[in-house]
């Protein structure tokens, strides 16, 4: 070292030692001279004056001159300490566009956990596309450095290392979300699926554009993988992601894509529900089901105006979703389609009054049973579309469990059909109602003294001793 470069950085070490306002002055006029064995010398004994230096740096890091802030920023970058993050993290909010992207830089080598929510921010909303773009890069630094202690597990097919792996990168968070989906196209499929399923656990919304992708893959564990990682980032552009593939030709993916969106919850309920103006059958059916199986009463509006839809397939398919639903409110609706002219439809309004266990559907249901002919409907089809009417109505009188309805139930005791005698005895069980004891007690009766098949009679022994507790 020069004796003229000695006494002044000896000069300005002393100063940055001692702190003040005059420490970061000379410091911000020294960065930006132009001579570079100088600049260090310089630099190597700010570093080794450590904690003293960085807080100097830091107090010239927002500097006016663009100069002295890139200046300040590359020396603080080569502290690697944990310490300068404050200062870089405040330049993030920098007015000055390169600033903000240096910073961004300057954090991914601290590789600091606490740095990835302002990182995250500036990637999503910074105005400069060049800052939201550096901001990814470090983001993936980042992660990248938390993955690499755990590549090797990443393709065990050890379930102890597939576990570990996977708990611990969950345990990083969004700092690894990134780097991860870098990972998707791996050409092991045992690594593409267990990042797949971390990034679902993760549930980072910065995944769904990658993961969409995913749903095709050659691998149908990891297609199915990525479906349920899907579901679980609670998003409309994982929603509507989804719904691309709700008529997949792989059947196993369109039932984990139904269940996907179910497990989305409300954030499914707007573009699943467009779907009932959809012009395909298999659509409206597959929205009705999803939309009764989320549960959120919010739907019940527009599944009930498919109850007054021309096609019968609809109208059934409504109720029994709103029979899922189990929104008491649709209890009129369902009540009126009772009346309606396909025996079909008539069962699935049973069978959802049954889900819905409001005991105002009773007398309804007691009305239905009275109804044994099939002459009761004008140009009607056949019996056995009446059976399955009759069938649902005992059923959904059961579920319900109201002791209005044993009177007509026992009077089915007596019927010649076996499905009908068993489907009434099965609902007298869960209406458990003393008064059906005795009339449980003929039917279960040895021959001749009882008619009943062996599988009626065994039903009636098994319904008085789930009712033998209670009375």
């Amino acid at each position: 070292m020069s004796n003229s470069y000695g006494s002044r950085i000896a000069t300005i070490a002393e100063l940055v030692a001692r702190g003040g306002s005059d420490a970061g002055r000379v410091l911000a006029s020294a960065l930006i001279l132009s001579d570079p064995e100088f600049q260090q010398q310089l630099a190597d004994r700010l570093i080794a004056l450590g904690p003293s230096a960085i807080v100097a740096l830091a107090a010239i890091v927002n500097d006016p001159s663009p100069e002295v802030q890139l200046a300040a920023r590359a020396l603080l970058e080569r502290f690697k300490d944990s310490r300068t993050i404050e200062p870089l993290l405040a330049q993030l909010q920098s007015p000055v566009s390169p600033a903000r992207a240096a910073a961004a830089r300057a954090l991914a080598k601290l590789v600091e956990k606490q740095a990835v929510d302002p990182l995250i921010r500036q990637s999503l909303s910074d105005p400069d596309p060049q800052c939201r773009a550096a901001a990814r890069e470090a983001l993936r630094d980042i992660g990248r450095a938390l993955i690499a202690p755990h590549s090797e597990l990443l393709g065990s097919t050890s379930p102890t290392a597939h576990a570990k792996v996977s708990d611990a990168l969950v345990a990083e968070g969004r700092a690894v979300v990134l780097a991860l989906t870098e990972l998707l196209d791996h050409g092991n499929p045992l690594v593409r699926m267990t990042v797949v399923e971390i990034l679902g656990r993760i549930a980072d919304a910065r995944a769904v554009e990658p993961l969409i992708p995913v749903i095709a893959d050659p691998d149908p564990d990891v297609r199915i993988a990525a479906v349920q990682a899907l579901g679980h980032i609670k998003s409309e552009h994982a929603v509507r992601g989804l719904l691309g593939h709700l008529t997949n030709a792989d059947d196993q993916v369109a039932t984990e894509v139904s269940h996907a969106l179910v497990v989305q919850g409300a954030a499914a309920l707007p573009p699943v529900t467009e779907l009932l103006s959809s012009s395909r059958r298999d659509l409206k059916t597959a929205a009705l089901d999803i939309l009764g199986r989320i549960r959120d009463r919010r739907a019940r509006p527009a599944m009930a105006k498919c109850l007054n839809a021309p096609e019968s397939w609809l109208r059934g398919t409504a109720a029994r979703a709103l029979g899922l639903l189990g929104d008491p409110e649709a209890l009129d609706d369902l009540v009126a389609l009772l009346q309606d002219a396909t025996p079909l439809v008539r069962a699935s309004a049973a069978e959802a009054l049954g889900e819905l266990r409001v005991p105002r559907a009773v007398p309804a249901l007691i009305a239905v049973l009275g109804r044994t002919s099939s002459t009761d409907y004008a140009g009607e089809t056949s019996g056995g579309e009446e059976l399955i009417v009759l069938l649902a109505a005992a059923r959904a009188l059961g579920k319900i469990g109201d002791a209005a309805a044993t009177e007509s139930l026992v009077g089915l005791l007596t019927t010649e059909e076996t499905s009908l005698r068993l489907a009434a005895v099965e609902a007298l069980a869960d209406v458990r109602d003393p008064r059906a004891i005795p009339a449980l007690r003929n039917l279960a009766r040895p021959w001749p003294l009882s008619p009943a098949s062996d599988e009626v009679k065994a039903a009636a022994r098994k319904a008085l001793k789930q009712m033998q507790p209670k009375f």
